[in-house]
């Protein structure tokens, strides 16, 4: 008779722990690899933004507003990511939302937003309903420097950046120079749909508030903890014993990329800012011309 050899227990435990060894070692680079891969196309789509800004521009001769503001108290005007859809390759989704003179649009684009719109690290239908990763930087709050009056709820909101709710901006305007300056940023902490730029509602006969809903004041540091800086004060489904602080005009930028998020100057250029990066060389790179000496943030 021809006797076979076989493993033995112990010789299969031992195979056994050396891969799972190996394997503890491999998935810590697979996913460092999955995760510059989705950094890189994230990063990727806030320069193709960056660059339709750039064709805006040259058409119009100035940038899209922050958000249009609507003729009617109350009522959404269109966001700037509608009014960039034809220089995404987007123009029959920017043809049937259809946007009106009077700064809203026909249709509302329920159930749609371009991939574009959303950072590859946030899965689709998490979060909000369809709420875009990209907002316009509206600029800081400061003296004379401001847009409607203290709401609530939105808070005031800043009109010496790029992007504004109806902003007008052009690059001759930016005397900071585009490079120095931040046109848009990351958000993971959303609350409006990618498609709503801003709304105002009477405060007195002659003051309105304004509630921007594609661009916000840079008011916090990049991925601001909830711990530290609060909660939006309209946050239904905060951790209970928590406290409410910010208002929508204010929500912080931030992403779900490991030490940062991604910003696009009004050059173009895209860059990832660190958390650890300065509130007030951010502040200073979201106002256009606060001839600031900070320079532009690394």
């Amino acid at each position: 008779m021809r006797l076979t050899r076989g493993f033995t227990l112990v010789e299969a435990l031992v195979a056994m722990a050396i891969i799972a060894v190996l394997v503890a070692l491999l998935l810590p680079a697979v996913q460092a690899a999955r995760e510059a891969s989705r950094r890189s196309r994230c990063a990727n789509n806030l320069r193709q933004h960056a660059i339709a800004l750039q064709s805006y521009h040259a058409q119009h001769g100035r940038f899209p507003p922050g958000g249009r503001l609507h003729d009617k108290g109350g009522m959404n005007g269109v966001s700037w990511r509608v009014l960039i859809l034809p220089f995404i390759e987007q123009q029959p989704l920017y043809e049937f939302i259809a946007p009106a003179a009077n700064g809203g649009a026909k249709n509302e684009p329920l159930g749609q937003m371009p991939d574009a719109y959303r950072c590859p690290n946030i899965e689709p239908g998490q979060g909000d309903l369809l709420a875009s990763s990209y907002w316009g930087v509206g600029g800081v709050l400061r003296d004379g420097q401001t847009q409607g009056v203290l709401d609530e709820y939105c808070g005031a909101m800043a009109a010496n950046g790029a992007f504004y709710a109806g902003s007008k901006t052009r690059i001759g305007d930016i005397a900071d120079g585009t490079s120095n300056t931040l046109a848009l940023g990351e958000r993971v902490y959303v609350f409006r749909p990618w498609h709503n730029g801003a709304r105002w509602s009477t405060v007195t006969a002659a003051s309105r508030a304004i509630c921007s809903e594609a661009a916000n004041n840079m008011a916090y540091p990049i991925n601001a903890a909830h711990e530290q800086f609060g909660y939006y004060i309209g946050d239904n489904d905060r951790p209970p014993g928590t406290f409410t602080d910010i208002p929508l005009n204010d929500l912080h930028f931030g992403s779900l990329h490991p030490g940062g998020a991604h910003f696009a100057c009004a050059d173009a250029s895209v860059r990832l800012l660190a958390d650890a990066t300065d509130l007030i060389v951010l502040q200073d790179a979201a106002t256009i011309a606060g001839s600031e000496v900070t320079g532009r943030p690394q």
